[in-house]
């Protein structure tokens, strides 16, 4: 069981560096955070930043582009930046749904009993 967060990675946006530690804590707070499953709240924070940041994108940018075919012919397509934030989306979800942060798996997940306040129940 981990008690102290580990840093972020150094690679997330802040989106995912805020929603890992967030993450991390409740989930620590529940007493099932460990090393095993540490690398999914990473994975889950980081594919929910990045679909933030795509959302910011497609905010900025559109979600349509027009494009051109040989003939010159004129066309509105879903933009790939839709595309690529529903990839990360549907990644994030993968993870929640393994972490049981999701509200359909969170009954799925055995949440350990507290442990008693016994001296010497850590050696």
């Amino acid at each position: 069981m981990i008690t102290k967060i580990p840093s972020a990675p150094k690679y997330m946006n802040k989106h995912s560096k805020k929603l890992y530690k967030t993450t991390a804590e409740k989930l620590a707070a529940l007493r099932i955070l460990n090393e095993v499953n540490l690398p999914m709240v990473v994975g889950y924070a980081n594919e929910m930043g990045l679909y933030w940041e795509a959302q910011f994108d497609i905010q900025e940018k559109g979600q349509y582009e027009t494009i051109f075919d040989k003939q010159g012919n004129k066309r509105t397509v879903i933009s790939d930046r839709v595309k690529n934030a529903n990839t990360h989306l549907a990644n994030a979800k993968s993870y929640a749904v393994e972490l049981g942060i999701t509200p359909a798996s969170a009954h799925k997940v055995k949440i350990p009993d507290a442990p008693k306040n016994k001296p010497f129940s850590d050696f």
